[in-house]
């Protein structure tokens, strides 16, 4: 089982290999018409690419609550195995 605790975002929140729990990121649909939707053709991180589009190529800010939102399974398609999570690194 792995227990895993968001935090509020920095400056270098994404290059000390941090990520924002993407099922509990609420936008608003200005973000989206600015940003754009999912990358399809990041087949197991679209999630990340999009996040990093939102919170670093274009800066949107963030509030942070300390509040458990949801409880997600082990599992997954990027994490079922090391040469998926590298390969999707790469990619990104």
């Amino acid at each position: 089982m792995r227990k895993w605790k968001s935090k509020p975002s920095y400056k270098f929140f994404f290059e000390n290999g941090n990520v924002a729990p993407h099922p509990t990121v609420f936008l608003r649909n200005e973000v989206y018409k600015k940003v754009g939707r999912f990358d399809l053709e990041y087949t197991l991180a679209a999630d990340y690419e999009l996040l990093l589009r939102i919170f670093k190529a274009h800066e949107f800010k963030s509030l942070y609550l300390d509040k458990l939102m949801v409880k997600m399974r082990l599992g997954g398609a990027t994490n079922k195995n090391l040469m998926n999570i590298l390969l999707q690194i790469r990619k990104s």
